[in-house]
């Protein structure tokens, strides 16, 4: 998720989905981002990465007059855990950022639900781990599971906080090899967090 999302956003004025809003397999250039709008309170998000078109559901109002938004984290490039050790790392945000803090919030808010996805590169034995941050210190909404082989993933709406406008929210990312055996990779992390303001 780190590659190419520099790129200019292109905004598309429509009702509702039509087919020329979204975006065909072979349209658009690498890390181009178009945002649809397909009803009076819901963005569509798509981001061309690899050569292919990815959906996000951006913004999205609720009943008592709050939204709910996804900040979208990633790392595009392998973690290793060597033997009995552990690496720790930060996300980037969605255009590449790597700044320790992720994004800064506009307004007070909730912390409400976090996801997690990933490629295992080298299987060992070990667990892999998102926890979500405020102002660079680890709250307990967390997700991981253990690093056995191909494509991983996992979320939790457990364990919401509170944010005022101004604290910064950041994913801490967490490999660690537990047979004190052997390597571990992954690859390819993708990360959601959503929130409510």
């Amino acid at each position: 998720m780190s590659r190419g999302f520099g790129k200019q956003t292109r905004t598309k004025e429509a009702h509702w989905p039509r087919k020329e809003d979204i975006p065909g397999p072979n349209q658009g250039e690498e890390g181009e981002r178009i945002v649809v709008r397909v009803d009076p309170d819901t963005l569509r998000l798509y981001i061309r990465d690899k050569g292919t078109w990815f959906s996000f559901t951006g913004v999205k109002v609720i009943s008592n007059g709050q939204s709910k938004q996804l900040l979208i984290f990633g790392y595009n490039a392998i973690i290793t855990a060597l033997s009995g050790a552990t690496t720790t790392i930060d996300a980037f945000t969605l255009n590449g950022a790597s700044n320790d803090q992720g994004y800064r919030t506009i307004r007070n808010g909730k912390v409400t639900g976090v996801s997690l996805q990933y490629e295992v590169a080298t299987t060992g034995t070990g667990t892999f781990a998102a926890t979500v941050q405020r102002n660079a210190v680890n709250e307990s909404m967390s997700v991981f599971n253990t690093v056995t082989s191909g494509d991983k993933g996992i979320s939790s709406t457990a364990n919401s906080f509170s944010f005022v406008a101004g604290d910064t929210i950041n994913v801490e990312l967490e490999l660690e090899e537990t047979a004190s055996s052997g390597t571990i990779e992954v690859d390819d992390v993708s990360i959601l967090v959503e929130i409510e303001t």
